[in-house]
């Protein structure tokens, strides 16, 4: 197979990759003094792209994911197969949004840009009644 385009972004900073592992270690030592629970549900981290269920793993995850490459799929893929039906997307942007709708057509993907906190609420509670 292979790519069928290639284009170069704009970027502000060079997230998810080396360049950013001084700023990683710096984060992952602050982080030891933010208190972390363990997750009440399952967090997906998209370092691995696996299932983390205990607060040490989420901390790491979220310290050092900066400087390493996003496995977004994997990490969509995951959810999917533990069962997530909506996929919600933060601010800025609806590339993820239209990227999940088109990998997993029968889940709901919205982008929070697009909804009002009303609105998301009530479609992840309508989700949560399915």
């Amino acid at each position: 197979a292979g790519a069928r385009r290639a284009e170069r972004l704009a970027v502000a900073v060079p997230s998810h990759c080396p360049l950013m592992e001084d700023a990683a270690t710096a984060l992952a030592a602050e982080a030891e003094a933010v208190p972390i629970a363990a997750p009440t549900i399952l967090y997906a981290g998209n370092r691995r792209g696996r299932m983390l269920r205990d607060a040490g793993a989420v901390r790491e995850e979220l310290a050092t994911n900066l400087a390493h490459p996003v496995r977004w799929a994997d990490d969509v893929t995951l959810m999917a197969e533990h069962g997530a039906t909506l996929f919600l997307e933060m601010p800025p942007g609806d590339v993820l949004t239209r990227l999940a709708a088109a990998a997993f057509p029968n889940q709901a993907a919205r982008d929070m840009a697009s909804l009002s906190l009303p609105s998301a609420r009530a479609l992840a509670a309508r989700d949560r009644r399915r």
